[in-house]
């Protein structure tokens, strides 16, 4: 626990060194002046608009929770969604660092299995993909079209291309052979333990048996909640909510510090899933990284650099910032009362 909390101050450190240099980059002076234009109103409004969102997504996770048959309130719900997005904001590369904590959490307050719990959150992360790869493959083409973009703006758009047209088939694959996959995850995981048990002679690890049930009953959960379609549908509405709800804190954000012209909303509604992409970076929450993409993306618009960057640090705000301090208080409340 000690090395994580190193590792995780380290990520902040990190992440305070990129966001002093953009602002340094950019100009503090300008920064400041652009900041004079928000208002308490606009902020109260992106706090409700954050809020909403953490609900919206906390109704699709707790779909998908009854999917898998575990009963819980919408209460637990909202404090096990607020807790994952504190877990996937102070790690590394987003929800891939956060998800094993997140479904220890989910596996202690239902009282089920461990990988019951990993099978609910993956499977929460992966629901939440199918509205923001849309809206990106939408989005992509029209952006590229419309706006006169830089090589790091088409990186961006290359690596969003990448993602839409390989999850779909990684999915697929996954969802076929889940039989075959499950095997080599075992061997996998005996070859990691076994290891293990060499590096620290007091360790034994469990047995292939063992194993091998954990990681068959997390892809019959996953095939439990791919059989519900009800909740499915219901959790999807939900979560394509959330990423409107996200988007307008990005309007919001940028139209509170805009004189004119004004940006579209529909081009808001792209921006959003597209910068969301480089959260999955070394440094806590994609910190650094979703600043950059969000500004990169704003400036083909005819948006000024601080007012693009000063959009960036209000959304990530809302996003990021409001949902860590909320999500810390939500882990503590579970703790207590666990």
């Amino acid at each position: 626990m000690r090395t994580n909390s190193r590792n995780i101050w380290i990520g902040f450190i990190g992440a305070g060194i990129v966001l002093s240099l953009l602002l340094w980059f950019v100009g503090i002076e300008k920064i400041k002046t652009t900041f004079a234009r928000l208002t308490l109103q606009s902020l109260i409004l992106i706090c409700g608009l954050a809020l909403a969102w953490m609900l919206s997504w906390s109704l699709a996770l707790h779909r998908i929770l009854n999917a898998v048959g575990t009963e819980t309130s919408l209460w637990s719900a909202f404090l096990l969604f607020a807790s994952s997005a504190f877990a996937d904001n102070i790690t590394p590369f987003g929800q891939a660092g956060g998800g094993p904590f997140s479904a220890l959490l989910i596996s202690k307050r239902t009282e089920t299995a461990y990988e019951t719990g990993l099978a609910s959150i993956t499977s929460f992360d992966a629901l939440n993909l199918i509205p923001s790869m849309t809206l990106a493959a939408i989005g992509m083409s029209y952006y590229a079209v419309r706006y006169t973009v830089g090589r790091h703006v088409i990186l961006i758009l290359a690596v969003t291309g990448g993602a839409i047209m390989g999850l779909p088939i990684i999915g697929y694959t996954s969802w076929h052979y889940s039989a075959k996959i499950s095997n080599q995850l075992t061997d996998f995981f005996m070859l990691i333990l076994q290891y293990g048990s060499k590096v620290i002679p007091s360790y034994h690890p469990p047995s292939r048996k063992v194993i091998s049930k954990r990681v068959d009953g997390y892809f019959r959960a996953i095939k439990r909640i791919g059989t519900n379609p009800r909740d499915l549908i219901t959790a999807l509405v939900f979560a394509t909510a959330g990423w409107v709800l996200m988007s307008l804190i990005m309007y919001v954000s940028v139209q509170t510090l805009m004189k004119s012209p004004e940006v579209p909303l529909f081009i808001v509604l792209i921006i959003v899933p597209l910068a969301t992409i480089a959260s999955v970076t070394p440094l806590p929450g994609g910190t650094g990284g979703v600043e950059i993409a969000i500004t990169l993306l704003l400036l083909p618009m005819g948006v000024s650099e601080e007012v693009a960057l000063g959009a960036a640090l209000i959304y990530r705000f809302g996003t990021y910032w409001f949902s860590t301090v909320l999500g810390g208080m939500c882990v503590f409340v579970l703790e207590l009362t666990k």
